[in-house]
């Protein structure tokens, strides 16, 4: 049997290896993993500042409502 009938006959049998993820498939995780990362580290930071807020009484509670452009409150 020649080489080409070898190789022909054993990927007929075989599975095909599995390759991995490509190049840019793995641009993209690591791009979506730093904006994960960046977006956890906002969420953090905007938690820290509402516990801040809220002992120090600044909610807004003490204001009166907004008012849209209608006259109605929002």
């Amino acid at each position: 049997m020649s080489e080409q009938g070898k190789r022909l006959a054993f990927s007929q049998v075989a599975p095909p290896k599995p390759r991995g993820p490509s190049p840019d498939m793995v641009a993209l995780i690591n791009v979506l993993a730093e904006q994960a990362a960046a977006i956890n580290r906002l969420a953090q930071s905007n938690e820290a500042l509402v516990q801040a807020m809220a002992q120090d009484g600044e909610m807004g509670d003490d204001l009166p409502p907004t008012v849209g452009l209608n006259g109605r409150s929002l």
